[in-house]
């Protein structure tokens, strides 16, 4: 009897320790669909982030949430041209405009509404006729066994390019506390419930076997290949072969006559001198002065240079021999 009472009472204070709550769109306002979008071209920019009280790394939610997002828009916008976070990241890059998605963000939070200016330029860049931009905050705690919590929310905008504003907006909220070894949090989780809140609707596994190839905004012929690629029926053979084709051909250009590298792991700067600049050149404008010490998440490499991003979410080129791997 009194190893039941203790069973009991031991099962209560494991329940009691942890809690979870969750807030999110609600039906009338889901991510949209429709005609209205059929050969639409939507640009998804790379997720953004705020975080405090944790000293580790948040790219794997950000990399997990790009994912989910990309499932997300593709289940909804079945007729659309969609173009993924990762090839938004790389045309503006090249086009040395990576700072434009800082400065819509930045004075959206500083006024509360977006530069129509900035979304013009960057629907212009990307040749999109409407961005999705999305930011998340995060809060993560990890006490061991004593205590351990994660706080996330990730707010969503799809801003149209005829009009400058929002289309849509919605937001999801994901909060999980605990005690006594509960509360934790795995990445994958976390990226599946924020989506699912702020587009007010269940995402699916991701089929990794019958993915679309991600159209290349600046050629008006690759959209037109990549629609006619059924999503779950077999691909026949000649329409196979040209999208293979444009895949690896990208794949070749990137690497070898660009000379760049693929993303490596987080890095630390080892050079009190290092400056932050905008673009792969020592003549370039200075963002900021990186800390020794400080950790960055390494994009790409090129001609000596490397693409990283703080942990406060800002981008930028710094001098490849100023980093070095992490102990």
């Amino acid at each position: 009897m009194k190893r039941l009472i203790i069973l009991i009472m031991l099962t209560i204070a494991v329940l009691t320790g942890c809690m979870t709550t969750r807030n999110g769109n609600k039906a009338d306002n889901v991510f949209p669909s429709g005609d209205s979008f059929n050969k639409k071209k939507v640009a998804i920019l790379p997720v953004k982030s705020q975080t405090s009280l944790t000293t580790d790394s948040h790219t794997p939610l950000k990399k997990a949430l790009n994912k989910k997002i990309l499932e997300a828009v593709k289940l909804n916008l079945k007729n659309s041209v969609v173009i993924d976070s990762q090839r938004s990241l790389d045309v503006l890059n090249d086009a040395g405009k990576l700072e434009l998605i800082e400065k819509l963000l930045s004075g959206y939070e500083s006024v509360g509404t977006f530069d129509k200016k900035l979304i013009a330029s960057l629907c212009s860049v990307l040749n999109s006729d409407y961005l999705l931009l999305t930011k998340l905050k995060v809060e993560q705690l990890d006490m061991s066994f004593l205590a351990k919590s994660f706080t996330g929310s990730l707010e969503v905008f799809l801003l149209d390019k005829r009009t400058s504003e929002p289309f849509w907006s919605g937001i999801g909220d994901f909060k999980r506390m605990g005690t006594y070894g509960t509360g934790g949090t795995e990445t994958d989780e976390a990226a599946t419930e924020l989506v699912t809140l702020a587009f007010g609707q269940t995402i699916p596994s991701s089929r990794q076997n019958n993915e679309v190839v991600i159209n290349n905004p600046t050629s008006e012929d690759q959209p037109k290949i990549a629609q006619e690629v059924p999503v779950a029926a077999p691909v026949a053979a000649p329409v196979a072969a040209p999208v293979t084709k444009i895949t690896e051909k990208k794949s070749e250009s990137s690497v070898a006559n660009q000379n760049i590298s693929p993303p490596s792991a987080t890095m630390v700067v080892v050079d009190r001198k290092s400056k932050l600049r905008k673009s792969p050149s020592a003549k370039a404008a200075v963002i900021k002065t990186l800390k020794k010490g400080e950790e960055v998440q390494v994009i790409k490499q090129k001609d000596g240079w490397s693409l990283v991003e703080l942990a406060g979410g800002e981008t930028g080129w710094c001098e490849k021999g100023s980093l070095a791997q992490r102990n």
